[in-house]
């Protein structure tokens, strides 16, 4: 977060929803392969690794939120005293 942080640091909002920002990351991924299968581009093989990988990638933030918060957090603080 420090090399994001110090060009454009987040406001307290920003930080708060950045989680569930990366959930929503992470199911458009799934999204767009499960429309590539839909539409015949993909096979199951493809869609089922992207299921385990977009639920792990669920699981990561979801155990991991109060840390992510907490480091933005962090870095706004360390810029916000220069």
């Amino acid at each position: 977060m420090k090399g994001f942080g110090d060009i454009a640091p987040l406001n307290g909002e920003e930080i708060d929803a950045l989680p569930l920002l990366m959930r929503l990351r992470r199911l458009d991924v799934f999204v767009h392969f499960l429309g590539r299968y839909l539409s015949g581009v993909d096979d199951a093989a493809v869609l089922r690794e992207q299921t385990m990988e977009t639920a792990a990638g669920l699981a990561l933030v979801d155990r991991l939120e109060a840390e992510i918060r907490s480091m933005c957090r962090e870095t706004k603080t360390k810029n916000a005293s220069g």
